[in-house]
């Protein structure tokens, strides 16, 4: 959000400057957007042979999985979808060595979102992930799926406004809707599957009703 408005803002501002001087408030941009995710910490670990002699290992892995899409509509633009997975990953493998503090990498549309209800949502894919401090990298594939469980909370509409000079910034929220949740599925790391367990107390399903940020020049 901080960043969808200050890019609005400076939109405004270079507007602003090329038109000269405007009478009454006119619309500078209108954004408007709507979305869902799905989130969840897990954990896991597999024994693992080291080859012949060298006996038996563990491969652990844990982390985080947020799948997300979001539809936004601009002003002077067609309507655009946001849709992917997010994973940050720490593992080790006690046969190798090889080891990750915490590795990132994503899934350009991989989500399935929820119904309006937040009954089921999944995320699915493969990528390579990365540890930004070392270089080290890993394949992880994952197939999870989230069911809503209890009841729905909802948050009220709101809106908020802000004048910063000429321009007044106006965002209007419909509300939110949460669900807690729980998760199953797989994961593997660089084809180990790590026998994943999820979080019941992290997982959940959101989404977001229309909201719409509206920059005004006076």
């Amino acid at each position: 959000m901080r960043t969808k408005i200050s890019l609005l803002l400076v939109s405004a501002l270079l507007v602003g400057s090329a038109g000269g001087r405007a009478y009454g408030a006119i619309v500078v941009d209108s954004q408007s957007f709507k979305g869902s995710q799905a989130a969840t910490n897990f954990s896991g670990s597999a024994t693992i042979s080291c080859g012949r002699g060298k006996g038996s290992g563990t491969v652990t892995a844990s982390g985080f999985i947020s799948g997300s899409q979001q539809i936004t509509k601009a002003t002077g633009s067609p309507t655009t979808v946001n849709n992917g997975v997010f994973i940050e990953v720490s593992y080790t493998n006690s046969c190798t060595g090889a080891s990750l503090s915490f590795a990132d990498g994503s899934i350009a549309n991989g989500f399935t979102p929820p119904s309006v209800r937040l009954n089921s949502a999944q995320v699915a894919g493969t990528t390579t992930v990365q540890d930004f401090s070392t270089g080290a990298s890993a394949t992880v594939s994952l197939d999870v799926v989230f069911e809503g469980t209890g009841a729905i909370t909802t948050s009220k509409s709101t809106t908020t406004t802000k004048t910063k000079g000429p321009l007044t910034i106006t965002i209007t929220s419909q509300g939110s809707s949460n669900r807690a949740a729980v998760a199953s599925g797989t994961i593997t790391v660089n084809g180990i599957d790590v026998d994943a367990t999820f979080d019941p107390a992290t997982t959940t399903l959101s989404s977001n009703a229309n909201a719409t940020v509206t920059i005004t020049k006076n």
